[in-house]
Order: structure tokens, then sequence, then C-alpha cells
């Protein structure tokens, strides 16, 4: 099994990711996070994230096929 690149954890700041519209809770998001900070509830369209685990990284928002996510 090769080995998976690190990933870079950008300063942190006031800056969080965000939730806009047109979320279909695929769970693209909370399968690219690499620190498991997103969990995604499909059976009951619910989202969160813990933002003291996020590293800013930004491959849940890079993974989402309708955009809805945002760093804020």
């Amino acid at each position: 099994k090769a080995a998976e690149a690190p990933v870079a954890e950008a300063p942190k700041g006031e800056e969080q990711v965000v939730l806009g519209e047109g979320c279909v809770y695929c769970t693209l998001c909370a399968k690219k996070c690499p620190v498991g900070a997103i969990e995604v509830d499909r059976a009951n369209k619910s989202w969160t994230i813990k933002q003291e685990d996020c590293i800013k990284c930004g491959a849940c928002i890079t993974g989402c096929p309708k955009k809805a996510l945002s760093m804020k």
C-alpha cells in the first residue's frame, strides 16, 4: 500500500469552513477530510463540522461537486 502524502496544514485563524446552499448530503466532503472533522447524516439531512479539529486544508471545499462549502 502506497503511503499517503502529508496534508499541509493551513494557519489557524478566524476562518471557518461553512456550509452554503446547494448541499445534497452526498458525503464527499467528509470522505475528503483528512482529519475526520466533518460528519454528514444523509438520513436526517444534517451536516456538522468540528471547527476545532479542522486544519483548514480546503480538501472538503475542492471535493464538493455542488460547491456548497466555503472558507469564511
